[in-house]
């Protein structure tokens, strides 16, 4: 049998129990934890598995990649290490601790001692006090028809194409594909992502938006290199800085950017992270 171990932030026993794997009470999503299997092995991270219809092979966690420079969460190296659930006999969870959620910023499993913990006690279930954001997450994706990983491609509707493609092309380097037997759509590389581009007066077909006006999207790219850099080449082509740089905040932390329009006046956000 594996048991759990709730604590405060200051490192108060809340609640011990024995783990039910098919109750969800016993899954601390997004806590810190300190997991020991069988054979003494420790691992430390953030809880990242949820309860579905059985309970998972592997239990999953999350050490967080932290800007070293800025004191803060960048998110694009986090490690994730996964646990066999039938090889741990011990889990200790510290209720409150992730980053996210304003706590201390380490993947180390400490406590605060200075934590003035006036939470109420806890006395049936560990986690009748997860956060709306935890607890709506959680629902979600138990519900949901489908889990969506990422996005795939974005389709774009354009007054001339052949202006566009320019400027995705020369302006944002942007790779332009073969084109498929079709004169009204061209597509581009975008990472790893596509981005397609349809003419305004391309035939209508019922997989098609409803509205399609060009000049309506707000878009975000993040892209290397150095700021200065890159505005100093965007006005040497005519390209207008409509603002920037300004501070922001994207999937990846705090960033800078730069605001340019497209020929069909859409919003164009460029997007630097340090480094």
């Amino acid at each position: 049998m594996s048991e759990l171990t709730v604590y405060t932030l200051s490192g108060e026993v809340r609640n011990t129990r024995l783990i039910d794997w098919y109750d969800k009470n016993c899954y601390p999503l997004g806590q810190k934890v300190r997991i020991t299997d069988l054979r003494g092995n420790i691992y430390v991270g953030f809880w990242n598995t949820y309860l579905e219809e059985t309970p998972p092979d592997n239990i999953e966690i999350i050490n967080y990649d932290f800007s070293k420079k800025r004191n803060k969460l960048s998110f694009r190296h986090d490690r994730r290490i996964n646990v066999p659930r039938n090889t741990i006999v011990k889990v200790e969870a510290i209720l409150y601790s992730n980053p996210r959620w304003g706590a201390q910023l380490t993947n180390e499993f400490v406590f605060n001692t200075n934590s003035s913990d006036k939470q109420e006690p806890i006395k049936d279930d560990p986690f009748k006090n997860w956060s709306s954001t935890t607890v709506r997450t959680f629902v979600e994706r138990s519900m949901s028809a489908a889990n969506v990983l990422q996005l795939d491609h974005l389709v774009i509707t354009v007054n001339d194409l052949n202006k566009s493609i320019g400027f995705f092309r020369d302006v944002l380097g942007m790779k332009v594909l073969p084109r498929r037997n079709n004169n009204h759509t061209r597509t581009l590389s975008c990472g790893q992502q596509l981005i397609r581009l349809q003419t305004v007066d391309r035939p209508q077909n019922k997989i098609q938006a409803a509205s399609q006006t060009p000049g309506s999207y707000d878009l975000c790219f993040r892209v290397s290199g150095h700021l200065l850099d890159t505005k100093r080449k965007l006005q040497k082509m005519g390209i207008k800085i409509v603002e920037g740089p300004v501070d922001k905040y994207g999937v990846s932390g705090e960033m800078t950017s730069l605001y340019i329009r497209d020929p069909d006046n859409n919003l164009i956000e460029l997007a630097f992270y340090d480094d």
